[in-house]
This record gives structure tokens, C-alpha cells and sequence, in this order.
């Protein structure tokens, strides 16, 4: 990750912010008076604060049915890196944002260099799409059996970086935003 740059400012209180939730009465996407989550969450990226994106399944009980609308487990989840299965680990990638968040999507690796914003998605045929500062869509690209990875030319301008993977069933998965440096 040299040339890239990712720091919790002492003041954040909220280093991870929810950007999907499997819960029904949840308006992720947004609506006619309410910004999504996502737009929420590039305006925060785009005034500097380094928020790590979440998705969740939001699943409040398992025991009985109710009359208000209930979301069942799996709808959405975050994948950490982390070096072993245990919570200081788990907790530790969590803070450092060492992770992505999903609602059915897999990414099987996520590599930044100084150049380049790789992904690669686990389905062979999924869309990414890279966002830039203000949620600037900045490139779409279509992998395949053939090319596994998305890969998008870092150009030094962009105050941060992020990718959204949409698989084949239209279930997505979100990297974290980088910040980039400007290339000399």
C-alpha cells in the first residue's frame, strides 16, 4: 500500500458507519427526501473523515414472528483481514479498516499500489465500479473467467478511491476508500 494513506483522526467517534442494512423500514438506498447510505458516506470521505463502510444484517430476533417487518441473518456482513480468528484481531482489523462490506457479494483480494486499485471479485462475471471524491463515478469494468481482476490507473488527483463490486444476482460488496497521493 505505499503511496497510500489511511489514518483515524483522533477526534472520529465513529470510525465505521453502516452503509447497508438487510432491515426492511432501513432507507439505504435512500429516497426522494434522504441521500443513500453510500452518498452519505462519500460526502463524509469527501470532508476528510476516514469512515470505514459496513453492511449488516440488521437482524433484531430469531425466537418468534412479530408484526413489524424483521430482517433474517445474512442479508449483510463485513470480511475483515486479519491475521487469525480471534476478537483482539478481528477488533484490530475493525479499527484499522482492514476489511469490506457486503450484502452477498465476495471479494477474494484487494490489492493498492501506488499505480493501481486492483479487485478481484469471486463471481467470474461481476461489475466494479470506482468512486472518486463526491462519489465520482471514475470507471466501470466487467470482469470474466478471462479477467478475474478490475483494475483502475490511480492518476494522483483523487482525494480518495473506493470500489463497489455488483455480482451476476445483483447483490453488492464495498473496499474502503484509500486516500492517494499525488504522483510526482
Amino acid at each position: 500500500e505505499e503511496g497510500i494513506t489511511r489514518s483515524r483522526r483522533e477526534d472520529d467517534d465513529a470510525p465505521l458507519l453502516e452503509i447497508a442494512s438487510g432491515h426492511p423500514s432501513v432507507r439505504t438506498e435512500g429516497d426522494e427526501t434522504h441521500p443513500s447510505t453510500e452518498a452519505l458516506w462519500d460526502t463524509l470521505l469527501s470532508a476528510g473523515r476516514d469512515v470505514a463502510a459496513v453492511a449488516v444484517d440488521d437482524m433484531h430476533r430469531l425466537d418468534k414472528p412479530t408484526n413489524t417487518p424483521n430482517a433474517p441473518p445474512g442479508k449483510g456482513w463485513v470480511q475483515v483481514f486479519a491475521r487469525e480468528a480471534s476478537a483482539p484481531a478481528i477488533c484490530e482489523a475493525l479499527s484499522r479498516g482492514h476489511l469490506y462490506a457486503s450484502t452477498g457479494d465476495e471479494i477474494q483480494r484487494i490489492r493498492v499500489t501506488e499505480e493501481v486499485y486492483s479487485v478481484w471479485p469471486s463471481a467470474a462475471a461481476a461489475t466494479v465500479e470506482f468512486f472518486g471524491g463526491h462519489g465520482e463515478l471514475l470507471q466501470t469494468s466487467r470482469t470474466s473467467v478471462d479477467m478475474p481482476e478490475a483494475a483502475y490507473r490511480l492518476h494522483g488527483g483523487e482525494p480518495y478511491v473506493r470500489a463497489r463490486v455488483t455480482g451476476p444476482e445483483g447483490k453488492n460488496a464495498w473496499t474502503q476508500a484509500v486516500r492517494v497521493k499525488p504522483l510526482l
